[in-house]
């Protein structure tokens, strides 16, 4: 299930592309913060945002304002308690929402479903179609209106 047409949506209705902005803020927040306390990390972690890694990325411009970051998670599920069917499912959790709403279900995006009876053998290969999609994005970039 292709990633950029579930993220457009997200900037259309002026409540959501605000709820998009969250990041932005945040890290802004956090980057001041450091100045005025003349640190290189916050002592205090509530979020993402406050990790060294995420933090040089940002200073080093690796990460721009412009971007949207997700965060890839997939696992397996026994469907029927009485049955051997299995379903492994991917989801697209977007980090650009505060914590308080990223985790609610309008805003966890399906990756991928991948129906039983049995496990995949080979699940990058259900997984390239996604990663391959999200390559294009960060070459080629994702048109939205805000």
């Amino acid at each position: 299930i292709p990633l950029g047409p579930q993220l457009q949506p997200l900037f259309r209705d002026p409540k959501s592309a605000n709820n998009m902005k969250h990041r932005q803020i945040r890290t802004r927040k956090i980057l001041r913060e450091l100045q005025v306390n003349n640190v290189d990390f916050p002592t205090e972690y509530d979020d993402v945002y406050c990790g060294q890694d995420y933090l040089e990325a940002v200073r080093s411009g690796d990460i721009g304002e412009d971007e949207v970051l997700v965060v890839w998670s997939q696992d397996g599920a026994q469907l029927y308690q009485s049955k051997k069917s299995d379903a492994w499912i991917g989801i697209w959790t977007v980090m650009e929402l505060s914590p308080n709403i990223r985790y609610k279900k309008d805003f966890v995006l399906p990756g991928i479903v991948i129906p039983g009876p049995n496990n995949p053998k080979h699940l990058d290969s259900f997984i390239f179609p996604s990663l391959h999609h999200v390559g294009a994005l960060q070459n080629h970039g994702l048109h939205v209106w805000d």
